[in-house]
């Protein structure tokens, strides 16, 4: 049976974070044996907790990259207010925030990378995941890129080192809040706990496909995926 190993990321600072708890949800044996199930592979997910911080988020997800050596990296930001999961298409260079992250840090706006390009394409197949979220009726839409917060220069620190790490799958996508009751008659806002599971599994499941297409096409290097 063929391996994978995955990371999910999440932020650490806030204990009902939606991001941080899903993260963890699908480094469950439950997670696990769905995985294998839907791959037909050994799949290994490794939750990891990452501070909302400019300068802590990338060296602590980094950390745990050199010493897994996954081939697919998934990080979780969080949208609020969004009626379901944002699937971003790039991550732009650029840092620009009107309130500090949890270290209290409000860097100047600039540049993530001086010698930078000005924004990376995710390497998630995004088409596929999308169409997995329908059959699925989980609520998703594309997004063109992730803001310039904390969760955007997450996303651009890792796709600058997966340019060089042609064998590493990965991107971003953002949860919303949770579902709360609504009062109004409408269909609340958010996604419940188990939608964020799944869309999670859903996720990885297509990403490990995809990762396995691509390299039977070449297998040395996997082509960058922009739909």
């Amino acid at each position: 049976m063929r391996e994978f190993s995955v990371i999910v990321s999440g932020f650490s600072d806030t204990p009902d974070d939606p991001t941080s708890q899903t993260a963890l949800s699908l480094g469950s044996a439950e997670t696990q044996a769905w995985l294998e199930q839907e791959t037909q592979a050994h799949v290994q997910v490794t939750p990891v907790l990452v501070p909302l911080s400019f300068d802590k988020a990338w060296p602590t997800l980094l950390a745990t990259i050199e010493e897994v050596q996954p081939q697919i990296v998934v990080c979780l930001g969080r949208r609020r207010g969004a009626p379901g999961i944002a699937l971003d298409r790039s991550a732009r260079n650029r840092i620009e925030t009107n309130h500090p992250d949890a270290d209290g840090t409000q860097p100047l706006p600039g540049p993530i990378e001086a010698n930078g390009p000005a924004a990376y394409w995710t390497r998630l197949p995004l088409g596929r995941i999308l169409n997995a979220f329908a059959t699925h009726n989980v609520p998703a839409s594309l997004s063109s890129d992730a803001g310039t917060y904390v969760c955007n220069a997450l996303f651009y620190h890792l796709m600058h080192y997966a340019h060089d790490a042609h064998n590493l799958l990965g991107g971003l996508i953002c949860l919303p809040d949770w579902r709360t009751t609504d009062q109004s008659g409408l269909d609340p806002a958010g996604l419940t706990a188990s939608q964020m599971s799944l869309a999670g599994r859903l996720v990885i499941a297509q990403t490990i496909l995809f990762h396995e297409e691509l390299s039977a096409m070449n297998p040395l290097v996997p082509q960058q995926n922009t739909h």
